[in-house]
């Protein structure tokens, strides 16, 4: 891992702007990626969050030096010691905190889940029309709309991996989790669909935002997201509750 000192303005910058919350929504998207992909990047920003938090309290420690304390008793070195021991113990208990949000099964499933940007559509085919204009709705965001059509469709060709694999995906990004697993369940059960791999990684953030852990490092691990590794690090080696 680089020493901090190696790192430059405008790498800071970028940390601060970050817990500033002042990043806009797909740079601060990417940047969360990024954190997910980069164990390095996520403790450097870990860290410089406890930094502002540490230099934020003496500061305080600083501005309420100046108000008059009737019956002091402590000697000015105790009561510098006891400030700096209240720092430590700020400092470990903000990294146990913001540790502890890391690895909460619901923030890993808010900071890996993006839904799936669907297919292309061509409308080359008058026997795909109704599923491409549906997915045409999906990738409008009309979630609703397009799980709506596909349902439709779903009768005439109830085998068909493609239609249970973004049926799950619309309902999913409705939060609709129960029906967007079932939709998936019987493609991520099927290695020979041409969405398996992605069916068994959706899948599984659905069992780890249900926090039904062993069941999502199953599933995740049948995955090949490039970013799949970084999250099963993360997941919190605990028995299901």
């Amino acid at each position: 891992m680089e020493n901090a000192g190696n790192f430059s303005e405008e790498y800071y910058d970028r940390l601060d702007r970050y817990l500033d919350q002042s990043m806009p929504a797909e740079e601060r998207r990417r940047f969360e990626e990024e954190c997910a992909a980069d164990a390095g990047l996520q403790y450097q920003l870990d860290r410089h969050r406890l930094v502002r938090i540490a230099i934020m309290e003496k500061n305080l420690s600083s501005a309420m030096a100046g108000f008059p304390q009737p019956g002091r008793v402590r000697s000015i070195t105790t009561r510098k010691w006891l400030a700096a021991a209240s720092l430590v113990i700020l400092a470990s208990a903000a990294y146990l905190f913001f540790s502890s949000q890391r690895h909460d099964p619901a923030k890993l499933y808010g900071r890996f889940y993006h839904s799936d940007p669907g297919l292309m559509t061509t409308m080359g085919s008058a026997d795909d029309y109704d599923f491409q204009v549906a997915m045409i709705q999906y990738k409008r965001g009309d979630y609703a709309g397009a799980a709506g059509a596909w349902k439709k469709l779903l009768p005439q060709r109830p085998s068909s991996d493609t239609l249970q694999y973004f049926l799950g995906c619309a309902y999913q990004a409705q939060n609709s989790l129960d029906t967007a697993f079932a939709f998936f369940q019987p493609v991520a059960a099927n290695p020979n669909s041409a969405f398996y791999k992605e069916a068994c990684w959706y899948a599984g953030l659905i069992r780890l935002r249900q926090n039904r852990i062993s069941e999502a490092v199953a599933l995740i691990r049948q995955s090949d997201r490039p970013e799949k590794d970084s999250l099963l690090n993360e997941i919190p080696s605990r028995a299901d509750q």
